[in-house]
């Protein structure tokens, strides 16, 4: 008994060590269904768990050999089953995300593998999923069966011993391995959208990198065609994360539909490929001048707040450009590309506002108004003032309080007005109600 529990130790060991070898979540169940082992679950003290008809499918197979399967095309995952000490285990080796997207909702609709577990232990266990290429799953699988079972397992049978629904994509996969071609990397397709995204015009040098990493897929049998297929494709993908960065979507789809016509035109391969490296390159460059024209837009409007806030304190474009973070030229060129004035002039502007206001709404003596508003001579403030307004100071109060005497005046000749038409109706009104009488 001793030595049975100790030879099981030693197994469990070597599961873990391959584990960390190839970082490929592994599971291993005994014969009937119990878990002895599962990585990286134990590890963060998450209690992994699969349906129970999901375990008595693949137990029941009888080729007692690995195969790959898809599980709602989103997983991927193989069951290899092995003889230990005269004993039968099942050594599950996944799951791993085989979907360029993962789709949580769907999956937990369509899913056999842990069909009636509650959707948040399935997000749980979907954190720990690696996107993982599944040719490496499958070296694994042959490596464990050979360990365990002291026979070979060649790469098309693991495949193959798969529901026959996987059967056709199982002998693509294995086509493209023979042929030693791969699929354009995930990683990099994430890569060339951040680029984009965020208007990274100093990364487009590693374009042509990224986008050779792997091979494209087939789509037809004519390589004109196939070529035109996939660069339409992968213009139509690229305008989502320009959307995403800011561009409108009536812009970039534009784009979008003016790269594809010149695909679908052109005769040549090579001239469809880097039609796709120029829209690329083009919704980058959209992208960096949006944000730039963003960026100058938010600092002119931050520089303008500041002035609104601090007209009280003595402030300059120097001081405004150390607040706000930056250069100082380059403060007062993008407010005067915003606002067609210098700072110097907005500041005296909205002082000579703001002491306009103080005049009419205050009694203060001039000098303190001025000296409010961050004018240390009244001189100089009357002289500000009279060019803004085009009248001194004591002019301005008169000239508005005649306009506000000029409206009284008005508005009390109207209502004198209206009484005496009232007066009149009313007096109209009695004399014709005596001539009926009589």
């Amino acid at each position: 008994m001793k030595s049975n529990t100790t030879h099981l130790k030693q197994f469990t060991q070597q599961i873990t060590n391959l584990y960390y070898v190839s970082l490929i979540p592994l599971s291993l169940f005994d014969y009937n269904g119990g878990l002895l082992l599962s990585l990286p679950f134990d590890n963060c003290n998450i209690r992994f768990q699969i349906s129970n008809k999901f375990f008595e499918n693949f137990s029941d197979k009888k080729n007692n050999q690995p195969h790959f399967c898809f599980d709602d095309n989103q997983i991927g995952y193989s069951i290899v089953p092995i003889q230990h000490m005269q004993k039968q285990y099942y050594i599950l080796v996944g799951p791993t995300l085989t979907a360029r997207y993962f789709n949580l909702s769907q999956y937990h609709l369509h899913t056999e593998m842990f069909k009636g577990l509650p959707i948040q232990t399935l997000e749980t266990y979907s954190s720990l999923f690696p996107r993982v290429n599944i040719h490496d799953v499958a070296l694994l699988c042959q490596l464990l069966f050979s360990l365990y079972c002291d026979r070979p397992i060649n790469y098309q049978d693991l495949f193959l011993g798969g529901e026959p629904q996987d059967r056709s994509i199982a002998n693509f996969l294995f086509q493209r391995r023979e042929e030693k071609t791969f699929y354009n990397t995930y990683d990099a397709e994430q890569m060339i959208c951040n680029i984009i995204r965020n208007g990274r015009v100093d990364k487009l040098d590693e374009i042509v990198f990224l986008s050779s990493q792997g091979m494209p897929g087939t789509i037809s049998k004519d390589p004109l065609r196939n070529e035109k297929d996939l660069a339409i494709i992968y213009i139509t993908l690229i305008a989502r994360p320009a959307i995403e960065g800011g561009l409108s979507n009536e812009e970039a789809f534009s784009i979008s539909d003016a790269y594809m016509k010149a695909v679908e035109d052109t005769n040549s391969a090579s001239v469809a490929r880097a039609l796709v490296i120029r829209a690329v390159a083009e919704y980058t460059h959209r992208i960096a001048a949006l944000h730039c024209s963003n960026s100058r837009r938010r600092l002119s409007e931050n520089c303008m707040n500041y002035i609104h806030k601090n007209l009280h304190e003595k402030m300059t474009t120097i001081s405004i450009a150390k607040v706000l973070g930056t250069n100082c030229k380059y403060l007062s060129k993008q407010f005067k590309e915003s606002y067609n004035m210098s700072i110097a002039e907005c500041i005296s502007q909205e002082r000579i506002k703001e002491a306009a206001h103080l005049l009419m709404t205050t009694d203060l003596p001039l000098a303190q108004i001025s000296e409010l508003v961050g004018f240390n001579s009244q001189s100089y403030f009357v002289v500000q003032f009279k060019k803004f307004y085009g009248k001194t100071p004591m002019e301005f109060i008169k000239d508005n309080m005649k306009n506000e005497k000029d409206n009284t005046s008005t508005a009390i000749s109207n209502y004198q007005t209206v009484e005496e038409r009232k007066r009149r109706v009313n007096q109209k009104e009695s004399e014709s109600d005596y001539l009926h009488e009589s």
